[in-house]
């Protein structure tokens, strides 16, 4: 089952986290993954300064918000 087993965020899941987003923020971004890659942590929350976050559960993307300004 997949949620048994612990899987990170994959390279075509980053690249489409990072598309669209500015040189800053995809050094956050990748930074976060990063860690929580590290931690093996299944469900964590990406968050960026402008209000734009990606809630990853077990290596998938299951929310997002965009910055509305």
């Amino acid at each position: 089952m997949w949620n048994e087993t612990y899987h990170p965020v994959d390279e075509d899941t980053l690249r489409w986290m990072l598309a669209g987003e500015s040189q800053a923020h995809q050094e956050l971004i990748k930074t976060q993954v990063n860690a929580a890659i590290q931690a093996k942590a299944k469900n964590y929350l990406v968050t960026l300064p402008d209000g734009t976050n990606y809630q990853i559960n077990n290596g998938i993307v299951i929310g997002s918000k965009g910055y509305r300004g």
